[in-house]
């Protein structure tokens, strides 16, 4: 063996993989050294906050929270509500509202970790390169942001990841559980009713058993997912007079959509991640050409398809959540491929997939890594002094910082974003205010 195939062997897959599982368990130690001060901070870390604050909060006085737009107070609650009701759960054990939620999606964080390597599990990737991608997406800023945030996003992505998960454990076994079946579509209905764009696990589902023409399980699960979807929705629309509808879809799709918006949203949230999504795109397409899809792959697409809708005012980085999960897989798979080809004729052209697959996960978690200009400490005391002067004020308080309003028990009257946005587009007019 000359000395090029020594260190090639040595210097291959396995090498860099103990050498990133190193750097992701770093990692992984960072974000839960930063869990306990993000989650207990009483105030908002973003404009979102607030209003999923506010909608859960409302569910003791109106448990489906929506209400057409004429009505006081002037607030909208735009996404379905199933995060609502867990995060109100969460608020029993503490008397912070934006910890109940941001606890919430903490443990679905975890769970889409832990569904990423039991989904690569299933697909027959090993357990070191499972795990590994699993504990790389801990290390990805994009997600661990949103770990720690009162969003929804985190928890639809979990129960869509079950969904296609079950979907799997169904498809593989000869026996085809009822149950697994139903925890398939149940997931796939929970990821909807937690946040309405969160479709494409299910799709891809519907699409694969089209093109693989198993026509008696598409028939079947098309007509439970439309059952448990659609009932849902009438109920939601009967009980609110049409308001889910009003604050759900017209409100969404009301918001202005620019082209540039778009490609600029590309440019600025990807700017780490376009690498990632450049080589699992490629390796998609080749999948597609040599016809070796699979339901990661056509996941893959259809998200990256979905990010389109970066160009709508009021987007923000949190869409790219799904299309980094949806990275992980198609990586994780790569990375297996370039494992099992050692000592093959494509060993080499599956060892420099491995190095660059490697590259990807590792390098976004160390540029996009910064230290805050302030200490969360050091923040809450500046908001603790004008906190001060908001909490002995009575009666009502219009307000543009609607997160210091709900840190201090005051109701949300106005939400101004989502009002602007209507008043532009004709749908709403500022002198029912006035």
């Amino acid at each position: 063996m000359t000395l090029n195939n020594r260190i090639s062997r040595k210097i291959g897959p396995n090498f860099f993989l103990w050498v990133a599982v190193s750097l992701a368990v770093l990692g992984v130690a960072f974000f839960l050294y930063r869990v306990p001060e993000q989650i207990s901070f009483p105030y908002a870390w973003n404009y979102s906050e607030p209003v999923v604050a506010t909608g859960m909060l409302d569910i003791s006085s109106r448990p489906l929270v929506y209400k057409s737009f004429d009505s006081w107070p002037k607030t909208i609650m735009p996404y379905n509500p199933l995060y609502l009701y867990l995060s109100r759960a969460a608020l029993c054990f503490t008397d912070n509202p934006f910890a109940a939620g941001r606890f919430v999606s903490l443990v679905s964080f975890f769970g889409v970790l832990f569904l990423v390597t039991l989904l690569l599990r299933e697909e027959g990737v090993d357990r070191l390169t499972a795990a590994f991608v699993g504990l790389a997406g801990a290390s990805l800023p994009l997600l661990s942001k949103y770990a720690l945030i009162m969003k929804m996003d985190m928890t639809a992505l979990c129960f869509n990841l079950a969904g296609i998960y079950f979907f799997l454990r169904w498809s593989n076994r000869a026996g085809r559980s009822n149950t697994t079946f139903f925890l398939c579509v149940f997931s796939f209905a929970a990821a909807f009713f937690t946040k309405q764009n969160f479709i494409f696990g299910a799709v891809s589902v519907f699409c694969l058993l089209a093109a693989h023409r198993r026509w008696q399980h598409w028939r079947r699960f098309t007509v439970w997912q439309a059952i448990l979807v659609f009932a849902p929705l009438i109920f939601l629309n009967v009980a609110t007079y049409g308001a889910h509808f009003q604050n759900t879809v017209i409100f969404q799709t009301g918001t202005e959509f620019s082209w540039n918006l778009f490609f600029m949203s590309w440019l600025h949230y990807a700017s780490d991640m376009w690498p990632m999504y450049a080589v699992c795109l490629i390796l998609v397409v080749r999948h597609f050409i040599k016809r070796g899809w699979g339901i990661f792959d056509l996941y893959f697409l259809l998200v990256l398809f979905s990010t389109v809708l970066l160009g709508h005012v009021g987007s923000d980085e949190n869409y790219f959540m799904e299309l980094t999960t949806a990275s992980l897989l198609v990586l994780g798979k790569i990375l297996f491929r370039a494992r099992m080809e050692e000592g093959k004729p494509s060993a080499d052209l599956f060892r420099a997939f491995s190095v660059l697959t490697i590259f990807c996960l590792v390098v976004p978690a160390i540029t996009g890594f910064k230290f805050p200009e302030t200490s969360i400490s050091e923040t809450q005391r500046s908001l603790d002094e004008v906190s001060a002067l908001i909490r002995p004020i009575r009666g009502k308080i219009f307000s543009e910082d609607m997160g210091m309003l709900v840190a201090n028990g005051k109701p949300v009257i106005y939400q101004p974003y989502e009002f602007t946005q209507l008043a532009f587009n004709e749908r709403w007019h500022e002198a029912a205010l006035l």
